[in-house]
């Protein structure tokens, strides 16, 4: 057992390990002072608070720490595996313990089958040591996203907004996310009917526009990559709602009711774009309603285009969040990123 370390003894001498975190702080018990060490862990490992133990022992041990991110989606890592999110981690022991610690990260990676080949030369590292919370280390690859990161944390959180206790006014919220967050003020269809299910979530909040302006931020880009860079990419979990930085409050008026307004909208463009799907279960097979966001990208621009302003974003900053992995999310191939900037409106119209 290692003293203070995540190996923990329990009173019937049985030991619970959590590999990845195991074997990370045993490296640092066997490398010498200056040494280095790398490894393939899951995604999670830097994204979840029962990880945040590791993190704090990475921090105190090393004096550079370098992670990069790789996605499952539209191309794979490792061929073969469906659940195969994975991060590298390369790490240099401190020399001296007072040594500083600095934190390098990139993006959430995705690529194509066809780009696999480049897909390490064309990796972009920023140092992210400024915005490092417990239990996350963010996956950003550019300074603007630093930025953007330091503006929204000026604000409080959503937290503030949702509610301890059951009521009558509910968010809906689907909590498989691959290239959109879903987030209806309405009761999606399911079984045949309007109905909830285990993929749903539900938020108890305290006014109808205050459930209004939370689903069209839910359902921004800016909102997307916050959950893209703070959660394992598989499942939006309450806790990046509860963590997000906004201040309803401080909203203006104008700002408010735009973002109502685009909510209503937003809604009655999914409904009107969703389908009716069937899946099948061990105990028979289940009619749901399928919704396609890209179809609603212009909408969800107007709302981006809200919080831009709101948060004071620079047309840069801006341009990013709006186009943020716009080449997967709107399914738009192998075409040169400057190509897709321009190609929303026209791909949305082409598919009506």
């Amino acid at each position: 057992m290692i003293e203070g370390g995540l190996v923990q003894e329990n009173e019937n001498n049985n030991f619970k390990i959590l590999p990845d975190a195991f074997f990370l702080e045993m490296s640092l018990k066997i490398v010498c002072r200056g040494g280095y060490v790398g490894f393939i862990v899951p995604l999670a490992t830097f994204c979840t608070e029962r990880m945040f133990p590791i993190h704090q022992i990475l921090r105190g041990e090393c004096s550079i720490m370098s992670i990069s991110n790789f996605d499952i989606r539209p191309g794979k890592i490792f061929q073969g595996r469906e659940e195969s999110r994975s991060s590298i981690i390369i790490y240099k022991k401190k020399k001296m313990m007072n040594d500083e610690t600095k934190i390098y990260s990139t993006k959430n990676n995705r690529w194509y089958t066809s780009e696999r080949s480049r897909l390490f030369d064309s990796l972009e590292f920023v140092e992210c040591s400024s915005v490092i919370t417990p239990g996350i280390i963010p996956k950003v690859g550019k300074k603007l996203e630093i930025e953007i990161l330091h503006k929204l944390r000026k604000e409080s959180t959503l937290s503030k907004y949702l509610l301890n206790k059951d009521g009558d006014i509910l968010v809906w919220c689907f909590r498989p996310a691959r290239y959109w967050i879903k987030a209806t003020n309405f009761i999606p269809v399911f079984k045949g009917k309007r109905s909830s299910s285990s993929d749903l979530k539900e938020l108890n909040v305290n006014s109808h526009a205050i459930r209004d302006q939370i689903v069209a931020i839910l359902n921004s880009s800016l909102f997307y990559w916050y959950y893209i860079i703070s959660s394992d990419c598989r499942h939006l979990n309450v806790r990046e709602i509860n963590n997000f930085n906004i201040d309803l409050d401080k909203l203006d008026l104008l700002n408010t009711n735009l973002l109502i307004k685009y909510c209503q909208d937003l809604m009655k463009d999914l409904e009107k774009h969703s389908k009716t799907k069937k899946t099948k279960y061990s105990t028979g097979s289940v009619d749901y309603q399928e919704f396609h966001a890209k179809y609603s990208k212009p909408i969800i621009e107007k709302i981006d285009e809200v919080l831009a302003r709101h948060y004071r974003l620079t047309e840069e900053e801006k341009d990013f969040i709006q186009n943020f992995d716009i080449r997967y999310r709107m399914q738009l191939g192998n075409l040169d990123h400057r190509t897709t900037i321009n190609s929303t409106a026209s791909f949305v119209s082409l598919q009506k």
